[in-house]
């Protein structure tokens, strides 16, 4: 329970980042190719929570949990790696 909320709230501070980077200069930030700090921090925080996540799953694997382990989880890590690779 204070896992999720912990991630849930890890989310919504990379939201609000992103959005306040994207507010600073717009109309103009949503064309431009330089590189916003602001953003940038929001989606590293957001890569770092999604491996956070990876170490959960394989965690639940160990553990022999296959249960808890839903399709939408692995495809949502599935996606992650293929992004980043």
């Amino acid at each position: 329970m204070v896992y999720n909320f912990a991630c849930s709230l890890v989310s919504l501070y990379s939201v609000v980042f992103i959005v306040l980077g994207l507010a600073r200069n717009w109309p103009h930030s949503l064309f431009s190719c330089k590189e916003d700090p602001l953003i940038a921090h929001a989606l590293w925080v957001y890569y770092m929570t999604k491996y956070i996540e990876l170490l959960d799953t394989v965690f639940m694997i160990l553990r022999h949990r296959q249960r808890q382990i839903s399709f939408l989880h692995v495809s949502s890590l599935k996606i992650l790696f293929s992004s980043t690779a």
